[in-house]
């Protein structure tokens, strides 16, 4: 199978008022979704998404994901599971897999999971933008010559002023779209 490498989005909040303006995202996040058929790229995809110790972030991603068409396999392998109470709200399409083995013991696990012709890893205080997840899929069905598609980082952090940077790619690398 190919790895897909996508456009993200971390976000770290240190003003007070960010909690709304993280739920605020959030909702246009989740709009979007619902607003926009990615179903049939996505649907050739599962996303991957190693987790340590690490609950409210990956059961927030696992939310945002749950009933996107994505496959999504969590792999925890913090000592104590997570509560199926908080497990029951997800969208058939989220699987969590509690593995309280190594990190590299759990990405070979994943083998068994991954079912589709791309996959990806995603951690678990990190987003994808699911339209630059369903363009990369197009782009790596169209173009047999690309093996992986990769996407920008942002990064946004909330002081007193809002601050945005992104990581560049240079052009220079065969293949490069």
């Amino acid at each position: 199978c190919l790895c897909v490498c996508v456009f993200s989005v971390s976000f770290f909040f240190f003003h007070p008022v960010a909690p709304g303006l993280y739920a605020a995202l959030i909702v246009g996040i989740v709009r979007f979704v619902e607003e926009t058929d990615f179903i049939t790229p996505l649907s050739k995809l599962n996303i991957v998404i190693p987790t340590y110790n690490r609950t409210d972030y990956v059961l927030r991603n696992m939310g945002l994901l749950s009933g996107t068409g994505v496959e999504v396999h969590v792999l925890d392998g913090s000592t104590e599971a997570i509560k199926s109470d908080k497990l029951d709200r997800f969208a058939p399409n989220i699987h969590y897999h509690h593995l309280p083995i190594s990190f590299w013991q759990r990405l070979a696990k994943a083998a068994d999971y991954v079912d589709t012709e791309y996959v990806v890893l995603l951690g678990d205080d990190d987003f994808f933008i699911l339209s630059a997840l369903a363009a990369c899929i197009i782009q790596l069905d169209n173009k047999q010559e690309l093996v992986a598609c990769y996407g920008v980082g942002i990064n946004k952090c909330l002081t007193s002023d809002l601050i945005v940077s992104c990581s560049t790619i240079s052009g220079n690398q065969t293949n490069y779209v």
